[in-house]
């Protein structure tokens, strides 16, 4: 069973995971956007690729036209026009492969950059959130000593004021049943009033009888008689 403090901590405690959430989903916007900015960097580095290869192909189709015109106005046939344009081709695969290699590169690059990213600011606000984590538990954990602080103080006072009223009461009876039993002076009369359901039962009633039989048998009571 939770202990009173137990109790006021936890109360203090209470919304704390709904105000967590907020931090995750942060995160998971900050998240959401990075990928989406990456996504919109390798489409245009995509685009820009495709229209690389598309100029290359058509520069390649130009340079052999041109290569061919030349060739043949030179009146150049056979395995030095096959060689030349061998030599067009392997520039244009080079090319090509250069394209590819650089947008496999940009694009592992934006990945990286984009996971880097992500991770840093996981990692802040981890770190707010555990920093907030503890701001609450140390300001739970005060407010919680605080309220129990002032429980005990009120229970205190209950009491006190209980023990006043009680004492209050007591006094209160002690003088009804001495102004009641200070009319007896036989200690015979008295005892017998010991004895009475009224009394038997009654300490304090009792007390204060006992209290009147020593008095009627104190020397102070024999020599205020005399």
């Amino acid at each position: 069973m939770a202990t009173r403090y137990e109790k006021y901590y936890n109360k203090y405690m209470q919304g704390m995971n709904n105000n967590l959430s907020a931090y995750d989903d942060l995160a998971k916007s900050y998240a959401a956007s990075v990928d989406q900015d990456a996504q919109n960097q390798i489409s245009d580095a995509t685009k820009t690729a495709e229209g690389q290869l598309r100029q290359a192909y058509i520069t390649r189709m130009q340079d052999q036209r041109t290569l061919n015109n030349n060739l043949a106005t030179a009146g150049i046939r056979g395995g030095a026009t096959e060689t030349a344009s061998l030599n067009l081709a392997n520039q244009y695969g080079n090319t090509r492969n250069s394209i590819n290699s650089n947008l496999a590169s940009s694009i592992t690059g934006i990945n990286r950059t984009a996971a880097q990213n992500k991770l840093a600011y996981q990692q802040d606000i981890d770190a707010k959130k555990q920093a907030y984590i503890e701001n609450r538990q140390s300001e739970a954990r005060q407010a919680a000593r605080e309220d129990l602080t002032n429980y005990r103080n009120r229970k205190d006072m209950l009491n006190q004021r209980k023990y006043e009223r009680g004492q209050t009461k007591r006094q209160q009876r002690i003088e009804r049943y001495t102004a009641q039993y200070s009319k007896y002076f036989s200690v015979k009369q008295l005892k017998k009033l010991l004895k009475s359901k009224s009394v038997k039962n009654n300490a304090l009633a009792k007390q204060v009888i006992n209290a009147r039989i020593g008095y009627l048998r104190s020397p102070e009571y024999k020599n205020a008689k005399r």
